[in-house]
């Protein structure tokens, strides 16, 4: 038996001997430290993935569609009723296709990618998603005051005048405000109470709104 291996057992058992290669009933290749040497796995053919009868690509979307994905995933061909998961595709190679679609201004949210993963049903999702839309910054580095007409959250002005005052340097200091998100209320809420301790929450920052946004902040795993 050659050292540095994974022996697979037929019960679903595994030994540990070391560092080796690998068959599917047999062995795998390791590193020295016994995890599996995903270099030294022979690159898989097109017949290793799951796939549906092929059926070509129908129309200009899905056939630009199919052919970014053969680029990415390294695959020859891609019918339209192929999963691009199930060829291989996985969240970093997801990401690469979005801005690849976004170059073609075929833009979509990522999440209907993983919602409808099929090539054909993707195709008719494209172009659907709407970039939004952000207004000029009208603060500029200019800007000798700042008006309730200029910020992107809507202020009255001995609020926006308040605010002003708190940051070193004034208007000189500010590119904008707008409002937090509720993840970034968490944030601030756990670094102001690691800095000053007890908060007194004004009615413009809810007690209700900081704990949920705390808890959600919390329940996160680290990585």
């Amino acid at each position: 038996m050659e050292r540095g291996c994974l022996l697979a057992r037929p019960s679903g058992a595994a030994r540990l001997h070391g560092a080796g290669c690998l068959r599917a009933a047999g062995w795998l290749p390791l590193t020295p430290n016994g995890k599996l040497d995903r270099q030294a796995l022979p690159a898989p053919d097109d017949d290793a993935y799951a796939r549906t009868a092929y059926e070509a690509p129908q129309g200009e979307v899905e056939t630009a569609l199919a052919e970014i994905w053969a680029e990415l995933l390294g695959v020859e061909r891609v019918g339209r009723n192929d999963n691009f998961f199930e060829l291989g595709g996985h969240s970093l190679l997801a990401v690469q296709l979005m801005e690849r679609l976004r170059r073609l201004s075929l833009g979509v949210e990522v999440r209907t990618l993983f919602a409808r993963p099929v090539l054909a049903d993707l195709a008719a999702s494209l172009g659907s998603h709407h970039e939004v839309a952000v207004p000029a910054n009208l603060i500029t580095e200019h800007s000798t005051a700042i008006t309730p007409q200029m910020p992107l959250i809507e202020l009255a002005q001995p609020e926006i005048d308040r605010i002003v005052a708190t940051v070193p340097g004034g208007v000189g200091n500010i590119q904008d405000i707008y409002g937090l998100s509720p993840l970034q209320d968490g944030i601030l809420f756990h670094h102001l109470l690691a800095s000053r301790g007890p908060i007194c929450w004004s009615r413009r920052w809810p007690l209700s709104a900081i704990s949920r946004s705390a808890r959600h902040l919390s329940s996160r795993p680290l990585d």
